[in-house]
């Protein structure tokens, strides 16, 4: 026979998430608030995420002039960006979420067949989430990635 739930443990489990999740987003804010340079405003955010929640890796791309995805901030640790990198909006994990436009989770990163892993830098046994960024109701201009 299990042990009975705690009600006060549950609520305390969940007031302590709920505080680590406002303070994330207090610490996004103000990296956004300091820089109008924009890729140093994306990196602070991928920052913030890592060290708020543990992500391991995150990327952010934009679309540019030529409608591709061009990785605009990337926070992998230590390690530099190798070379310039670009996505299709309809190749890869990253094509997928910009053309579905919506969030796509998967489990285990390396199981996925889209993943290109172009960077050579993810970890393949961890989980990764793909958001769409936007500006207006249109097209997504992008996607917020990250592997915990």
């Amino acid at each position: 026979m299990s042990a009975p739930i705690n009600q006060n443990t549950l609520l305390s489990d969940r007031n302590r998430l709920i505080e680590a999740e406002l303070e994330a987003l207090f610490q996004v804010g103000r990296v956004l608030s300091r820089s109008l340079h924009l890729q140093e405003t994306l990196e602070g955010v991928l920052r913030v995420l890592h060290n708020a929640t543990g992500m391991h890796y995150g990327m952010v791309t934009l679309r540019d002039k030529s409608g591709e995805l061009a990785i605009s901030a990337l926070y992998c640790g230590e390690r530099q960006l190798p070379k310039p990198v670009h996505y299709r909006s309809n190749e890869g994990v990253i094509g997928a979420v910009i053309e579905s436009r919506k969030t796509i989770v998967i489990k285990c990163i390396g199981d996925e067949p889209r993943f290109l892993d172009r960077l050579g830098l993810y970890d393949s046994t961890l989980p990764f989430i793909g958001v769409p960024i936007y500006l207006s109701d249109e097209e997504p201009i992008g996607v917020l990635m990250g592997a915990a």
